[in-house]
């Protein structure tokens, strides 16, 4: 997912939801665009929240 995805699917703002994609080592570059794993991003949140 793009960058707008990602904020949409976090519901966060444009700097909180790149750094969630950074943390979460999520983060794909591919030329000038960055994409964003969702698999990495789900996995991260649920780590966060315990959730299985």
């Amino acid at each position: 997912m793009d960058t707008t995805e990602l904020r949409a699917y976090t519901n966060l703002g444009k700097n909180m939801a790149t750094k969630l994609g950074i943390e979460a080592g999520a983060k794909i570059k591919m030329g000038r665009r960055t994409l964003w794993d969702k698999v990495k991003i789900d996995q991260y949140l649920n780590e966060l929240t315990s959730v299985e």
